[in-house]
C-alpha cells in the first residue's frame, strides 16, 4: 500500500463549498449589478447577485427597485416576462402587480391578497446601480460615496448611447499576418495588397 491510497478520496479541491447547503462567504457591502443607462423607465432586468437571481425595474416616474425574483403567488420569475405598468411591476403569470413598496396592489380578479414581494436596498450613483448585501440580513451601515467629479456629467437613466467608433488596429500588416482592410488571412492572399 502506498502514500496515495492512504489519502481520502474526494470529489473536488473545494469540498467545504461543493456540500449542500454551504454557500461562499460573501463579504459585506455594496454590490454593482448595472449601469443607470441600462435600466430605462418602464423595464426590467434580471441579474445574478450572490449566487442567486435578483430583478431591477425602474417605475415609470424613475425610482429603481430591486426585488428577489418570484411573485408570491406562484412563484411565476418577474424577470422573465414581467412588465412596469405606471409605477407597478407586474407578474407575467396570473398579472398580480406589486407597488414599489412591495405590496400587492391589484389582482385581474377581485382585492388584492397580503402577499408581498422581498425587496433588497438599492442605490444608484456615479451612474451605476448598486444593491447591498450582508450575510446576516443587516442594514446597510455605510453608504457608496458620490465620486463625480468636475466637469463629468452622468449619463440620465434611459438616454440612448452612442455607437462606438471602429478603432483600426496600429499594427502593420507584417506582424499580424491579417489585411487591416478586409481582414483576411494571411495577408499576402488579400486583394488589397
Amino acid at each position: 500500500m502506498t502514500m496515495r491510497d492512504e489519502l481520502p478520496r474526494s470529489r473536488s479541491p473545494y469540498t467545504a463549498v461543493d456540500e449542500p447547503g454551504r454557500h461562499l462567504p460573501y463579504p459585506s457591502g455594496w454590490f454593482c449589478l448595472a449601469r443607470s443607462r441600462e435600466l430605462a423607465p418602464g423595464k426590467v432586468l434580471t441579474r445574478r447577485f450572490m449566487g442567486e437571481d435578483i430583478v431591477l425595474y425602474r417605475t415609470r416616474d424613475g425610482r429603481s427597485r430591486a426585488v428577489r425574483p418570484y411573485c408570491p403567488h406562484l412563484g411565476a420569475h418577474l424577470g422573465a416576462g414581467g412588465t412596469v405598468e405606471d409605477q407597478n411591476l407586474v407578474c407575467p403569470f396570473h398579472r398580480f402587480a406589486f407597488a414599489p413598496d412591495g405590496t400587492c396592489v391589484g389582482t385581474p380578479d377581485g382585492p388584492p391578497p397580503r402577499a408581498r414581494l422581498q425587496q433588497h436596498t438599492i442605490s444608484e450613483r456615479n451612474g451605476f446601480l448598486f444593491v447591498w448585501y450582508a450575510p446576516d440580513g443587516a442594514a446597510p451601515s455605510w453608504d457608496v460615496p458620490d465620486t463625480a467629479q468636475d466637469g463629468v456629467v452622468a449619463t440620465p437613466p434611459g438616454a440612448r448611447k452612442s455607437a462606438p467608433t471602429p478603432r483600426r488596429s496600429s499594427r502593420t500588416p507584417s506582424t499580424t499576418g491579417i489585411c487591416p482592410s478586409c481582414t483576411r488571412w494571411p495577408w499576402r492572399n488579400s486583394p488589397h495588397r
